[in-house]
């Protein structure tokens, strides 16, 4: 590496907008789950987001959560808001999430909805249906405002139902002949959704994927760090 990029990467990099404040640094700090505990010990937090478009310039218009307490899901631990992005929200994409721009007109910024999401989540391990593509908005964000990355380990939900029901199937996350969507896993798994392309909706559905292919890894006597290893992001 020659000394010019070693420069540019060390004092070019792009400043946060804003200080996080003490309380979330505090809690971005603390000690995260122990993986030597039982696979339904830790609080998990199913996630997901809405976003301008599919693109990686897209922003974020929503974020949503669910909590699963000894694995089980927990209705009344939810988290949901809606988000102001920079730039317009596309049509082609109000008519997936129907999320309208005078739903989000009043709405904080990116960088004070993810404090409050920070705040709920602290460092419990995030559970997200193909999770890459929503912790890459939310990351990307984070970046954008404060310089640093979520912490928290992430697990995504379609890794798991692949090792516990397709493990000698020939599939990939991409896959070019297979149908892997929520709509299809859960058909497989018996799991009814409900408001589909709806942040709480999509959440919930991804939560009780998760509750049920949970019991099944402990019926495997997994532990969570096997589920780790298995499935995090």
């Amino acid at each position: 590496m020659s000394f010019w990029t070693i420069f540019k990467k060390r004092f070019t990099k792009k400043k946060p907008k804003r200080r996080l404040p003490l309380h979330i640094k505090e809690i971005l700090e603390t000690i995260p789950p122990k993986l030597n505990i039982g696979i339904k010990t830790p609080r998990f937090v199913v996630f997901d987001t809405e976003t301008t478009g599919l693109k990686k310039e897209a922003e974020l218009v929503a974020i949503g959560a669910l909590g699963i307490t000894k694995g089980r899901v927990v209705l009344s631990d939810m988290f949901y808001e809606l988000i102001q992005p920079r730039a317009e929200i596309p049509a082609p994409s109000i008519f997936v999430h129907g999320i309208t721009p005078s739903m989000v007109e009043d709405r904080p910024k990116a960088d004070e909805i993810l404090i409050k999401f920070i705040e709920y989540c602290g460092q419990d391990i995030l559970v997200g249906y193909q999770a890459g593509f929503d912790l890459m908005f939310i990351n990307k964000e984070m970046e954008n405002y404060f310089g640093i990355r979520l912490p928290n380990i992430t697990l995504d939900v379609l890794k798991l139902f692949l090792f516990i029901k397709k493990p000698y199937a020939n599939y990939s996350l991409e896959p070019q002949n297979h149908d892997l969507s929520l709509d299809a896993v859960a058909k497989e798994l018996g799991v009814p959704l409900f408001d589909r392309h709806s942040v709480i909706g999509d959440v919930l559905g991804t939560a009780m994927l998760f509750q049920k292919l949970l019991t099944e890894a402990e019926d495997k006597n997994m532990t969570l760090k096997d589920l780790v290893r298995i499935a995090k992001v």
